[in-house]
């Protein structure tokens, strides 16, 4: 299974549900609000993990780009993680 985390901020929530929505078809996610620091600023945040018991890496990075250029932000932050996990 992997899990898929993205950091940015926590701005058109609408529209980054959208763009969630079209590029995981058959996948979930699930938003966390939270509060991050970036270059000694804080600021309102959005934690997005996905997971997915197949990899999903031919897709996450066009969707945090398309995030990032919906919110016209310098970056998007994406982790990966090889996990152990079942769905029951």
């Amino acid at each position: 299974m992997f899990k898929y985390t993205l950091h940015t901020q926590d701005k058109n929530l609408k529209g980054i549900k959208s763009i969630l929505h079209s590029y995981l078809v058959n996948a979930g996610y699930t938003i966390r609000k939270c509060e991050g620091v970036w270059k000694g600023k804080t600021e309102k945040a959005l934690e997005i993990v996905i997971l997915h018991v197949t990899s999903l890496s031919n897709v996450i990075k066009p969707l945090a780009e398309a995030i990032r250029n919906l919110n016209k932000e310098y970056v998007v932050l994406i982790t990966t993680e090889k996990i152990e996990g079942e769905l029951i």
